[in-house]
């Protein structure tokens, strides 16, 4: 089956709805739907006025988070005869905690300037919220398309 139409989140839902009544029909093992909810997304909305005031501005902030979560080389290692190259980061823990993004330091100012405490959450120039990302949406014709399958003994 196929759903047609403009806004993702509604054919989403009919998506969903189409899905459940599939699954209580007898014979039908598995169902499927091509517009699921994708990987959860971080969504930083920043006060750029605050930021400012506290020295930063986006591309350094987009800097220290992208080093800090997905790592940066910090050297090699040598082990018998291969070169190993070692990635810096936050523990996985904390790169997967919502609740530790918000506490965030994303330390001094970037101008070198003296800050009173040196703490800065990332709270404080920003508000932070988990959306789910569609990775892929797919089209007919130009139009968006949710396909519904289901697969049968």
């Amino acid at each position: 089956m196929r759903v047609l139409g403009p806004d993702i989140a509604r054919l989403r839902e009919l998506g969903d709805e189409l899905r459940q009544v599939l699954v209580s029909i007898p014979g039908v093992t598995h169902t499927r739907v091509t517009m699921e909810g994708g990987q959860p997304k971080l969504m930083l909305d920043l006060d750029e006025e605050s930021a400012r005031l506290a020295g930063f501005d986006n591309t350094s902030i987009a800097t220290r988070l992208r080093s800090n979560l997905e790592g940066r080389s910090g050297g090699s290692l040598l082990q018998s005869t291969e070169d190993l190259p070692v990635r810096v980061r936050l523990r996985e823990d904390l790169r997967d905690d919502v609740g530790a993004m918000h506490s965030f330091d994303l330390g001094g100012n970037t101008r070198g300037e003296a800050s009173g405490s040196g703490h800065i959450p990332l709270d404080a120039i920003a508000d932070l919220r988990l959306v789910a990302d569609t990775a892929n949406i797919p089209h007919r014709d130009g139009v968006r398309c949710n396909h519904v399958r289901g697969m049968l003994v």
